[in-house]
């Protein structure tokens, strides 16, 4: 919650895209993971899986995904006894922590609520980017703070709370106890990283800033002064980090150079001084006099600010270039493989299982995912050869539609397993020409409102990857990030759960009910809908695990370019993308973790639930106990799920 939690944890402005809107979608296509799919001959059906498929004619059940024993929940579960009335000096606790956080900095204020009187509290003033002094005695001292912080939160241990009092409490717990690991590694923190880095997210959270007042306005305008100070001490931080040996790799280097290069050009036409143009002349509490005079100083804080900034940050990314002492992933510094587990793999995907557990688990999925594909080419011919042969037409009649309707259209035809919600407001558009290429990576992403705010929901979709809309749009909007958030929201969660991050359940959540939209998805040339739906996300999940699979093999294993080569011609993808995928995950350690884990996390409690509730299971029950819960790692969630399973029982 505190100063060193907000920086060099990677809260504060450089990964706000990431924290406050919860998604970036990457590109599933860049590594040509269609080709397990076309390859497929009916030798390999021997290969693949040997006759250990489920026998289901070739109709994936979401709920078991392929051979093997049923999945159950492990070990007896323990009933926690809840108090009645609230704790309240518990809830004058967690009050005061959502106030520390959410006055910090001024960034965070607006993203987080709309009108801070609710909650007892003021904007910044005057606006800040927060305290950016990243020395090693500040460092120091933040770690020792957060340490005593955690004290202060142990006094509530075994105290009577309320059913939501203690679920928020063992959340808390969690994120201090992963925070203060990360804290004692804090050089592994990369603020320039390709993917998560100030340079790649900064642009967009500025240009998502709302405008309420004349005063957010000039707030905007002050921060964005405030940019070359606040990044001159994050390069000083990083100048450290390469002197201390964990500089990062020279393919990142030219990452990063490049993002910077790319903002920069045309400098006198940044996308950001059309961007504000646009939201200003939009302004009804501003004369037009008002209005030439912001614009005059936004242009001026653009060209002083934020872009010699992106000089900076490309000055000092190309002085450090050369100064990697490793080559490879985390695994090869001094105490990589325990940060991957400790921190990476709750971080991004949401829970604390061991590793070589989660290697398993990819390897068994694998098998029985191209198992299911084999059945669906032994059983359904016709089906699998329209797949093969239209893979890159296949939404085509959705691809035409306008965004709003591909959403309007999913919010009204696909929410049959989820609880019922009101209509959602929303916004939907595409990114800026010159932010397509910064976020190239990127599909669409979904930013969530204030949690006092139910009306600026946003999603922005990336013009240069239109292809296969519908399963993009359900992931960024419904039944995906936008439902999830505004189902959370309507439950009046306490407004703390609002300031810790939970990529993977965040993710996970997504990718599950994306996939889920397909098996009911009216294919145009078949009649085979449900079996090409089908087969399209056994392909998408296939991809999505080499993704997660090599994350752990070059970051934890030791995977060197060949191996990763090795492994996906082997796997049956295109080992000529091997460099570019090694470089991504070395680059941006555990990023894909929080699609291709997660979503099997997801999918593997649903199976779980359905097989200890048996003809009790209701879908739309199992999902409202995901979604009241809200973000959370995956072990605090299987707890709520075995509360309602014990009490369905």
């Amino acid at each position: 919650m505190k100063r060193f939690r907000r920086t060099v944890a990677g809260v504060l402005v450089g990964t706000m895209l990431l924290s406050v809107a919860g998604c970036g979608t990457p590109d599933p296509d860049d590594y040509e993971y269609g080709q397990s799919l076309e390859q497929l001959t009916e030798e390999d059906v021997v290969i693949a899986g040997g006759g250990s498929g489920s026998g289901s004619g070739g109709i994936l059940n979401p709920g078991n995904l392929g051979g093997g024993e049923e999945k159950q929940f492990e070990g007896d579960f323990e009933p926690v006894e809840y108090a009645d009335t609230e704790n309240k000096e518990f809830e004058e606790y967690i009050m005061q922590e959502f106030r520390d956080y959410v006055t910090s900095d001024t960034l965070s204020y607006n993203f987080t609520v709309l009108d801070g009187k609710k909650y007892g509290i003021e904007a910044p003033s005057p606006a800040t980017l927060g305290d950016a002094d990243m020395s090693e005695q500040a460092i120091l001292d933040d770690i020792q703070e957060t340490k005593d912080d955690y004290q202060k939160l142990l006094k509530f241990e075994g105290q009577p709370m309320t059913e939501e009092e203690y679920f928020t409490y063992i959340i808390l717990k969690d994120d201090y106890e992963r925070t203060m690991f990360q804290n004692d590694n804090y050089l592994f923190y990369e603020p320039f990283s390709p993917m998560r880095g100030f340079q790649a997210n900064i642009g967009t959270n500025f240009a998502e800033y709302r405008f309420d007042d004349k005063s957010d306005v000039e707030d905007y305008i002050d921060m964005m002064n405030q940019l070359p100070e606040y990044v001159e001490k994050v390069c000083e931080y990083e100048n450290y980090r390469a002197e201390k040996g964990f500089f990062m790799q020279d393919a990142a280097c030219d990452d990063v150079i490049d993002q910077c290069k790319t903002f920069v050009e045309d400098p006198e036409n940044n996308f950001l001084i059309k961007e504000f143009n646009s939201k200003i002349d939009e302004l009804g509490f501003l004369t037009e006099e008002e209005k030439e005079h912001y614009k005059d100083l936004d242009k001026e804080a653009v060209l002083n600010g934020i872009i010699p900034c992106m000089n900076m940050i490309s000055d000092c990314v190309a002085a450090n270039k050369g100064k990697a002492t490793v080559d490879g992933g985390l695994c090869e510094y001094e105490n990589g493989k325990e940060y991957y587990q400790k921190y990476i793999l709750p971080h991004f995907a949401g829970t604390s299982r061991d590793v070589d557990e989660i290697i398993e688990m990819f390897e068994t999925r694998y098998t029985d995912s191209f198992t299911q594909m084999s059945m669906v080419y032994l059983s359904n011919p016709d089906a699998y050869n329209f797949m093969t042969e239209n893979m890159d037409t296949l939404f085509e009649n959705t691809d035409s539609m306008k965004v709003e309707d591909v959403i309007n259209t999913l919010m009204k035809e696909d929410m049959g397993e989820y609880p019922k919600l009101e209509n959602i407001p929303y916004k939907a558009d595409y990114l800026s020409p010159a932010m397509e290429s910064i976020l190239d990576s990127t599909l669409a992403y979904y930013m969530s409102p204030a949690i006092d705010d139910e009306e600026h929901n946003i999603i922005r979709v990336n013009g240069s990857h239109t292809d296969g809309m519908w399963v993009t749009l359900a992931h960024e909007g419904c039944p995906g990030h936008m439902y999830q958030n505004a189902y959370f929201q309507s439950t009046n969660p306490n407004p703390i759960r609002a300031t810790a991050d939970f990529m993977g359940y965040q993710e996970g959540w997504a990718v599950y009910t994306s996939f889920n939209t397909l098996k009911d998805y009216d294919f145009e040339g078949t009649e085979d809908d449900e079996v090409v739906g089908q087969l399209y996300r056994l392909n998408e999940e296939l991809g999505y695990m080499l993704y997660g699979r090599i994350d752990i093999g070059v970051n934890y294993e030791g995977w060197s370019i060949e191996d990763v080569s090795d492994y996906m011609n082997e796997s049956g993808f295109n080992g000529e993308y091997a460099e570019e995928l090694y470089n991504t995950v070395v680059g941006d350690p555990g990023v894909y973790l929080s699609y291709s884990l997660s979503e099997y996390l997801m999918e593997e409690l649903r199976e779980k639930t359905e097989n200890a509730l048996g003809d009790k299971f209701d879908p739309v029950e199992f999902h409202k106990v995901i979604l009241t819960a809200g973000p959370c790692q995956f072990e605090q969630l299987e707890f709520k799920l075995r509360e309602y399973i014990n009490e369905q029982q």
